[in-house]
């Protein structure tokens, strides 16, 4: 006799509540499409803070996020509104701000450093980012690096 299989379907309520406050995250999505938006909502209802996000390209969904005060860093290529506003204003507010902390990657960067992830390796070696300045300056400050769950450093050559 086969044994029933427990439904992992929830609600976006209880979704939200597994991710908590200080947690690393990214979300799908391309610039202005296909976003999670209802969890995103949720997870700004529920009150989330101190979100570390890892995002390729971001949209409304990380601006949304930052608006609601739920970030605190951001790793990603380029967050992207421009279809609908200007890009990234809270984004871009909150950087000169400096109320979040965010580390620039290149598009392919971001996109081997999701692969490594998927394949559960610590990463790809690439040469994309190498001649541009990401080499030289790290978006993040020493005592950010210091913390559990970051890399010491962000590139190497």
């Amino acid at each position: 006799m086969a044994s029933e299989i427990e439904s992992k379907i929830m609600n976006l309520r209880e979704a939200a509540k597994l991710v908590p406050s200080g947690a690393h995250i990214s979300l799908g999505g391309f610039t202005t499409q296909r976003h999670p938006m209802a969890f995103v909502h949720e997870l700004i209802r529920q009150k989330k803070r101190n979100l570390h996000f890892y995002g390729h390209s971001p949209g409304g969904d990380l601006d949304m996020l930052i608006g609601a005060g739920c970030i605190r860093r951001v790793e990603l290529a380029y967050e992207a509104d421009e279809a609908f506003a200007r890009i990234g204003p809270r984004f871009r507010c909150a950087v000169e701000k400096g109320s979040i902390e965010w580390e620039d990657y290149s598009n392919f960067g971001m996109v081997q450093r999701f692969a490594a992830g998927a394949m559960g390796i610590p990463f790809i070696p690439t040469r994309t980012m190498l001649g541009s300045d990401i080499l030289k300056k790290e978006g993040f400050s020493k005592k950010t690096r210091s913390a559990k769950k970051l890399q010491r450093k962000n590139l190497k050559s």
